[in-house]
């Protein structure tokens, strides 16, 4: 899911007029300072989430979209891409 958002903050960036576009690398390491796993995961099982439903890793494994796309958490810039509207 992380990894997602990585990609998704890129995206945004290509979308916008703005001479900063930042990297998959930068966008990663500003993800990787906001987004606390061990809180969300604390927190489901102190909601009483059944410990076999907390992912075990950060990431759900490639996901396929409704117009066919496919992320895949270990290669975002491949998914970057592979968008079909680019700036």
């Amino acid at each position: 899911v992380a990894h997602f958002s990585v990609s998704e903050v890129v995206q945004f960036w290509m979308s916008v007029d703005t001479a900063q576009l930042p990297s998959v690398a930068a966008a990663k390491a500003l993800n990787d300072k906001v987004t606390r796993e061990d809180l969300w995961k604390k927190a489901a099982a102190e909601l009483g989430v059944p410990a076999k439903d907390i992912p075990k890793g950060s990431s759900r494994g490639s996901e396929r979209f409704f117009d066919g796309g496919v992320y895949d958490p270990t290669k975002p810039q491949a998914y970057l891409d592979s968008l079909k509207i680019k700036r």
